[in-house]
């Protein structure tokens, strides 16, 4: 992971990815179903801020930020989005899920409101997207000699908790 990324350009992707999931929370597509994307831009910029280093002003956006996503609406829309990604799993985007399961992580260790109930909501489906993904790392799509995936993709950044156990191990 590059950690010298601009860090305002950082936050400004997280604050227009809340924007994008606020609106997505109160519109209702022509198939029924959420659109996924902004999920995924929310939860990129997420783990692009845990692990880039901010300065405390930026941290304290960025916690307020994530903060104003706990709401049951835009709970919903991630639930589903989640969900969907990992029934949906694509072998080919491997190393975006680990990325999108760290920034989900990060936002249910977010304390204040509306968090303590926020991992049992979201059970079913990080259970799901954990399933894709330990479905994936045992297939034999993912070798060191895959042309698919960078491996130093596929390892655990130093700045993300040991916890995040889905990233491969660098032993």
């Amino acid at each position: 992971m590059d950690n010298s990324k601009d860090t305002k350009l950082i936050v400004q992707q997280l604050n227009n990815s809340v924007e994008a999931l606020k609106k997505g929370s109160t519109r209702q597509p022509k198939n029924g179903l959420l659109k996924g994307e902004d999920v995924e831009s929310f939860l990129t910029a997420v783990f692009e801020t845990k692990v880039n280093k901010l300065s405390p002003e930026q941290q304290e956006e960025v916690d307020k930020l994530i903060s104003d996503i706990k709401t049951k609406d835009t709970i919903e829309v991630i639930d589903n989005a989640v969900f969907r990604l990992g029934l949906n799993f694509s072998f080919d985007r491997g190393p975006d899920y680990l990325i999108l399961r760290s920034g989900l992580e990060f936002i249910l260790d977010e304390k204040g409101e509306g968090g303590e109930n926020l991992r049992e909501t979201l059970k079913g489906s990080i259970e799901a997207l954990d399933e894709g993904i330990d479905n994936w790392k045992n297939s034999d799509v993912v070798t060191e000699e895959s042309i698919v995936h960078n491996y130093e993709d596929l390892h655990r950044p130093a700045s993300v908790p040991k916890k995040h156990h889905w990233w491969w191990s660098k032993t």
